[in-house]
């Protein structure tokens, strides 16, 4: 990895399996060849039963350094299955998935890692469910554990969440910057409720700063039961739920959170609540 890549020969590979920093990657296919400033990734074909991956890019050599930059398209049908072969979770059922990676790390490609890690994230997720067995896949995602908002929130998703939470598309941007990754535009849709998440995921640290927006789906409210069951909550949302709670309204339209701290502890903390606002009603006549 210390030589200048314009001095490798040209690749020709074909593996009938063949594993990348833990990754089954199955039948893989490498067409690379040296340039005048580096060497050049024509190709990379690879297909396994749970992951389908095409890749090209170049590993280059200047005077910062090596470098790799690559543009990867990733496809599963069914990314609950990919994340069990990664042994990473199993919160994710099914989930059709598309995903391109516009990457680059400094270093040799064998120097990829979280912590060096930047590049633009275009993923899309259909019809999956996240479980309440584990929380690992959701937070790879970004996805948060979900499963835990029944027991920390002040509001009942029970109705919503009881039996995990089956979505029919999540898709969003995120833009990494040495392993944190920053959205604003992420949203996952379901029949009964739909979730927008921005902020940043610290994937080296494991640590939250984001803000998720819950609206319920047609025809769906989120009824008011109480107070927190457990975390911290902060002055401005305990003043607006105490007002919810005097004012005796039992439903709500769109909720807000802050998520920080640790993925193993996220803090969630209420923001704002918007309420149901009765239509009025014409006066008796007579």
């Amino acid at each position: 990895m210390e030589t200048n890549p314009a001095d490798l020969p040209a690749l020709h590979l074909y593996a009938r399996s063949f594993r990348y920093s833990g990754v089954e990657l199955g039948e893989t296919r490498i067409e690379a060849y040296p340039t005048a400033k580096g060497f050049h990734f024509e190709k990379v074909d690879a297909a396994s039963e749970h992951l389908s991956v095409l890749a090209s890019g170049d590993w280059s050599l200047d005077e910062t350094g090596q470098r790799s930059d690559f543009e990867i398209h990733m496809a599963s049908a069914s990314l609950g299955d990919f994340l069990k072969t990664m042994d990473i979770s199993s919160s994710v059922q099914g989930g059709q998935t598309i995903v391109d990676f516009a990457a680059w790390w400094p270093g040799s490609p064998a120097a990829f890692a979280l912590s060096r890690l930047n590049g633009l994230i275009e993923f899309k997720v259909v019809d999956g469910n996240i479980t309440d067995a584990s929380a690992g896949g959701g937070r790879l995602l970004g996805l948060l554990s979900i499963q835990a908002l029944p027991k920390r929130l002040s509001l009942d998703f029970r109705d919503v969440f009881d039996t995990g939470f089956s979505f029919d598309e999540a898709a969003g941007t995120f833009r990494m910057e040495n392993g944190t990754a920053s959205t604003d535009d992420m949203l996952m849709k379901s029949s009964a409720a739909n979730i927008s998440i921005s902020g940043s995921t610290n994937l080296v640290e494991q640590q939250y700063d984001q803000l998720m927006t819950v609206r319920p789906g047609l025809g769906n409210t989120l009824p008011i039961i109480g107070v927190l069951a457990g975390g911290p909550i902060g002055a401005a949302a305990g003043l607006a739920l105490q007002g919810l709670l005097q004012e005796q309204l039992g439903e709500a339209s769109k909720v807000q959170y802050t998520i920080t701290g640790s993925w193993d502890e996220p803090v969630f903390e209420a923001v704002e609540v918007e309420r149901v606002v009765p239509e009025p009603q014409p006066p008796p006549s007579g």
